[in-house]
This record gives structure tokens, sequence and C-alpha cells, in this order.
């Protein structure tokens, strides 16, 4: 009997978060899993415009990655107080650009 317990709360435990974020997903309109994936990526992007951006090991990654896709640049503009990281992000990557095709003497 207790095993029988402890697998059942295990079971909840284990799809709570998950589970229950599909579910509330699924009562908006359009694809759960891509309105779940919309959501987890802008609140990637928030934490690392917010915790992240004056680290100059994280700048380098992203330049050296060459920033993000359209998707997620586009993103960029929907996280809220975004703006001054953002700015700084694109900074070194417009940075990178120019100096990536400045004529060479």
């Amino acid at each position: 009997m207790c095993d029988q317990v402890d697998s059942v709360k295990r079971d909840v435990t284990e799809k709570f978060f998950g589970y229950f974020r599909l579910l509330d997903a699924c009562a908006r309109s359009g694809c759960p899993v891509c309105g779940l994936v919309e959501d987890d990526g802008r609140r990637y992007l928030g934490a690392l415009l917010y915790e992240q951006v004056n680290d100059p090991d994280t700048r380098r990654r992203i330049r050296s990655a060459w920033g993000f896709c359209n998707w997620h640049t586009w993103m960029l503009l929907e996280v809220p107080n975004a703006a001054s990281g953002a700015a700084i992000l694109v900074r070194g990557l417009l940075g990178l650009h120019r100096d990536a095709h400045a004529p060479r003497s």
C-alpha cells in the first residue's frame, strides 16, 4: 500500500509543473507546445538581459555565436524592460559586424 502511495506522489510530482503548464497552454489559442516554447524563450531572454548582460564572458559567447536567430531577436522586443540590455548586446554585435566587413589595407 505504501509503495502505491509513494508511486502516486512521485507521478504527480514528476509531471506537476510540465503537466499543469501544458493544461494551461491548452486553454489558450494556438499550439500549446509552441506557446510554452515561446513563453520559456521570452523568460530566458528576460533573465539573460536582466542578470547577465553585463557579464563580459556572456557577451563574448553571444558575439561568437553571431547573436540570436531572427525569431529570438524579434522576441527581444516582447521582453519587458529589455531595451537597455538588448542595446548592449546589439552594440557588441554591430561592432563585430563592422570589424568583420571593414576594408583591409
